[in-house]
């Protein structure tokens, strides 16, 4: 059975600068919701979904180009990614 994954990537709008880019992994977007013009809130999961919680929430500050990742803190939107995949092995193994 195949499942479709959803590869989130923020762009800013005004300058086309890429704030980060999941799409060569394997992370998948669920839902975004924006508060705010500088304000998205995102609820990811990786594949496979062999961790507890499943799903991660994103709090993206574009403006400040942060993200609050649930019950882990703010991280940078340059390194999402390596700071994702660090947060889902900690998760993983518990």
């Amino acid at each position: 059975m195949g499942q479709w994954v959803e590869s989130p990537r923020l762009i800013e709008a005004s300058s086309g600068r890429v704030l980060f880019d999941l799409a060569e992994s394997s992370w998948s977007i669920d839902v975004a919701r924006w508060m705010s013009d500088d304000t998205v809130e995102m609820e990811i999961r990786r594949y496979p979904g062999d961790h507890s919680p499943a799903v991660f929430h994103l709090g993206v500050d574009c403006r400040h180009g942060v993200a609050v990742v649930s019950g882990e803190g703010a991280v940078r939107l340059p390194s999402l990614l390596s700071d994702l995949e660090a947060i889902y092995s900690r998760r993983r193994g518990r």
